[in-house]
């Protein structure tokens, strides 16, 4: 009910006078350009439910002022321009509009698109210069620590070990002391991602960082950077199958997706005429 209360505030506000269409608004009709009429019924139907009075009129105002843009343009454009083809372009782009979003919706519904690992690894096997590393790669783990943190000689040692035992420890003395720790051991990231917490200069690969010791230590501003880098991959190189696993599904599901579209039609046509929905009579 407050709703409707709200819808009629707006028409009774905007049925007074339109100053966009520059004529009086009297009885059903709520706007006019030339012979083309907008209604009260046309205006409630199409305000959402739940609005506040205030946001009831402002959406009306807009909506009124929308018709009337659209209506101007409409009718100064079927002056110049052959609508038949317009129409017969809308229909077509409807057309296949439709086509599309149905073809998706009865390949979501009948394809399977759950890939076992075999047929995973055989694509990626086969297919692995599709999956290189575009830049450098690193595993390890980041630390940025104040200088005078208390345990900072102990982390040192425990990061330089990295044994699970040594980085359960770590984890224990950087829980209320590091401004910044990030464990990627398990899981490859690039490089520029890291390397944009250090605020120094580096080359671009982690070779040239680290120069085979792959841990990096840095006192920056009162802050000590930490870096142990247990793995790293120069850009070019193939993505372990791991890393490729999302790569690889996705394309194996775009494939079925294309085979799926390209007989869509005629298994559309073949059911119908199966059920004789379809009767050609020349």
């Amino acid at each position: 009910m407050r709703t409707t209360v709200s819808i009629l505030a707006a028409l009774m506000l905007t049925a007074c006078y339109n100053k966009a269409a520059e004529v009086p608004t009297t009885g059903n009709t709520v706007a006019r350009v030339r012979t083309a009429t907008l209604s009260r019924q046309q205006i409630h139907e199409a305000v959402p439910e739940g609005l506040s009075e205030a946001d009831s009129v402002e959406y009306v105002r807009q909506y009124v002022n929308r018709w009337i843009d659209g209506q101007l343009i409409d009718q100064a454009a079927a002056a110049v321009l052959d609508m038949q083809e317009i129409d017969k372009r809308v229909d077509k782009y409807r057309r296949d509009l439709i086509m599309a979003e149905y073809r998706r919706y009865c390949f979501d519904r009948r394809s399977d698109t759950v890939f076992t690992e075999e047929q995973l690894r055989d694509y990626y096997n086969r297919h692995k210069e599709l999956f290189e590393t575009e830049r450098p790669m690193v595993k390890g783990i980041y630390l940025k620590i104040p200088d005078n943190a208390k345990d900072l000689k102990e982390i040192r040692r425990l990061l330089q070990q990295s044994g699970q035992k040594d980085i359960d420890k770590l984890e224990g003395l950087v829980a209320g002391t590091a401004i910044h720790y990030d464990y990627f051991m398990e899981k490859w990231v690039e490089w520029r991602q890291i390397e944009q917490l250090i605020p120094t200069r580096f080359d671009s690969e982690p070779a040239a960082v680290f120069r085979g010791q792959k841990m990096l230590d840095l006192s920056i501003g009162g802050f000590t950077y930490l870096l142990k880098v247990s793995e790293y991959r120069a850009g070019g190189t193939t993505l372990p199958f791991e890393e490729a696993v999302p790569q690889v599904r996705q394309r194996l599901t775009n494939r079925q997706r294309m085979n799926f579209d390209a007989t869509f039609q005629q298994r559309i046509r073949q059911d119908a005429e199966k059920e004789g929905i379809v009767e050609i009579m020349l």
